[in-house]
Order: C-alpha cells, then structure tokens, then sequence
C-alpha cells in the first residue's frame, strides 16, 4: 500500500464515520419530534431554535459525510500525490503527512459543526431567548475559538507537507 491509497482509505474511513455520526444526530432529531409529539409539541418560542439544533449538526454531517465520499479521489491526490508516490512502500514522512492532513480534515468538518451551534445561540440571542450580556461574550468567546479551530483545521489540511518537513527537520537535529 502506498500513501496515496492510504490517504484514499482513510478518506473513505472518515466519511463513514461522518454517516454513522450523521444517523445519531438523526436519531436524536426522530427523538425529538416523537417526544414532542407525545407530550404537548413545541412552544412557539423554542420552534426556531429546536429545530435549528436538532437538523442542523445532522445536515453538517450528512454533507461532509457525501462530500468526502464523492471527492474522495480529489483530496487524497492534494494529500498525497500519485505521481510522488510510485513505490509501494511508506516512508515514516509520508505517513506523518497523510494523517496530519487527515486529522484536519476530520477537525475540520467538527469546527463547522460548532460554528453552526454559535450561529444558533446567535440567533436566539438576536430573537430575545437571552437577554443577559453575559451570555453575549460567551457566545463570542465561542464565535471567535471555533473561527480559529477552522483556519488551524483548514492549514492542517493544505499545509500538511510543510509541517511534516518542520517537524523531520527539528527531529533530525
């Protein structure tokens, strides 16, 4: 096996894992509304928000899950190219490589999850669900760590090479 096609493995792995991540947020969606249908449904208030935190994460998975399946064979070439790579041995760089990019890829993909669930608080702060400022730098707080989770995700992804060369430079010394 060589690092393109374990790339290709690990992206088919992931995205299973998003699936299998997706059908518990959709258990706890069908959960929801049977819970809510037994007992007396929603109050008009919380609607918006329920909903928004009950679809939303099992859309973002479901998605990311998708995505990643279709253009698998896309992004293990940016992970790691098929030309590079022609042996069927892996070097210890090239595997450092390939589950850097694919832990960002992962990390990625959870980052838009939590900011999903910013967006909401956001929106409820904005309906009158909250009215304390406390809360309102909380969600801030929570705006501005899931921003920077993203972008390091998102390095981790498309820098992956680079900082495996820093990280064999500073090993080598």
């Amino acid at each position: 096996m060589n690092t393109y096609q374990l790339a290709y493995l690990g992206m088919k792995a992931i995205s299973v894992y998003l699936a299998i991540q997706a059908l518990d947020k959709a258990g706890r969606l069908l959960e929801l509304f049977s819970y809510s249908a037994q007992y007396g449904g929603f109050y008009w208030n919380s609607l918006c928000r329920t909903v928004l935190t009950s679809i939303g994460p099992f859309l973002i998975f479901t998605a990311a899950g998708l995505l990643i399946w279709v253009y698998t064979d896309r992004i293990a070439k940016r992970i790691a190219p098929k030309e590079a790579d022609a042996s069927w041995q892996i070097k210890g760089q090239d595997l450092l490589r390939t589950g850097i990019a694919l832990l960002g890829l992962c990390s990625l993909v959870y980052a838009v999850n939590t900011l999903f669930w910013v967006g909401r608080d956001w929106i409820g702060y904005g309906l009158g669900f909250s009215a304390s400022n406390r809360e309102l730098i909380g969600i801030a707080l929570d705006a501005l760590f899931a921003g920077g989770r993203m972008v390091l995700s998102f390095l981790l992804v498309i820098k992956a090479g680079w900082i495996t060369s820093r990280i064999y430079r500073a090993w080598k010394l």
